[in-house]
């Protein structure tokens, strides 16, 4: 099969809504629950001094919770861990590196509206001597970092620290609903990546490899920087196919056999190429095709 030599780039495109959802809308509540749900301070400082404070406590190491968690990411993707633990380890560093500046928050806040503040730790050795409570507040920074993305995952279908872009229960769901309104061809971003044009109904299957997507065409293959899972959410909305293993997105109508691969499925598209289909989507595969266990 011909392979096309279009490996290319272009400009990081701008954040998306739900990242502006995660980054700034969510520590934002968080801050404004945390104004509310303090009336005392609310009477001794005022609501919107004591808001700002908050969110000078929030949006910042939120910013670097999220920058660490990244980072984590990038490192230990060899051992690819579940979400859960790269969130884990990304809010522990996150909170030691915030640790400074929360100081300087507090004081500096004290310091301007004349209030009595308990020390809180300025640096890492006095970190060490406060334990107990750099424990307690590192403990209480965990729980909403997991929460939040747990909830964004597992609700909203949104993963933010996933490898794969593996699509959660919701999206699962999303995927075998029926199209309302498909967005125009223009909107599947990896498509217009290429230096020829290609229909998405062109598109045969997607391959993570690595930072790249290969994009097997009728017309040959293709190499695309790109996030494999962005690229299966729009050729998903356009309701052309389905993910059928953590680095395979296919087109249902290029399925020309399914075969049985022990509890698995190994798909046969029209072009000759193998697919498997990991235990996961079995369950979708053989629904969205309309086919039974007797049947394969």
């Amino acid at each position: 099969m011909a392979t096309s030599a279009s490996i290319t780039d272009t400009a990081p495109r701008g954040p998306g809504k739900s990242t502006v959802l995660f980054y700034l809308a969510v520590p934002a509540g968080l801050a404004l629950f945390a104004t509310i749900a303090n009336p005392e301070r609310v009477g001794s400082v005022g609501f919107l001094p004591l808001l700002v404070f908050n969110l000078g406590e929030s949006v910042i190491p939120w910013w670097i919770t999220g920058l660490a968690t990244w980072g984590a990411m990038e490192l230990l993707r060899p051992w690819r861990p579940h979400y859960l633990w790269l969130c884990l380890i990304g809010v522990l560093v996150g909170s030691l590196i915030s640790l400074p500046y929360s100081g300087w928050v507090i004081h500096t806040f004290s310091a301007l509206s004349g209030s009595d503040t308990p020390m809180v730790p300025l640096d890492w050795p006095m970190a060490w001597r406060h334990s107990g409570d750099v424990a307690l507040l590192t403990a209480h920074a965990a729980v909403v970092w997991l929460g939040a993305n747990f909830v964004f995952d597992r609700v909203f279908g949104i993963p933010r620290f996933r490898y794969d872009g593996a699509p959660t229960a919701t999206r699962q769901e999303r995927q075998m609903e029926p199209s309302r309104a498909p967005p125009p061809v223009q909107s599947v971003g990896i498509l217009r990546r290429l230096d020829r044009a290609l229909s998405p109904d062109d598109v045969l299957a997607l391959k993570a490899e690595e930072h790249y997507v290969r994009i097997y065409a009728k017309s040959g293959e293709h190499m695309v920087l790109y996030r494999f899972s962005d690229a299966v959410s729009e050729l998903t909305e356009l309701d052309l196919g389905f993910q059928v293993h953590r680095s395979y997105w296919v087109n249902r109508s290029a399925i020309a056999e399914a075969a049985p691969d022990g509890a698995k499925l190994r798909l046969t598209l029209s072009d000759g190429t193998e697919v498997p289909v990991s235990a996961r989507y079995v369950g979708l595969v053989r629904q969205s095709m309309g086919i039974g266990a007797a049947d394969v």
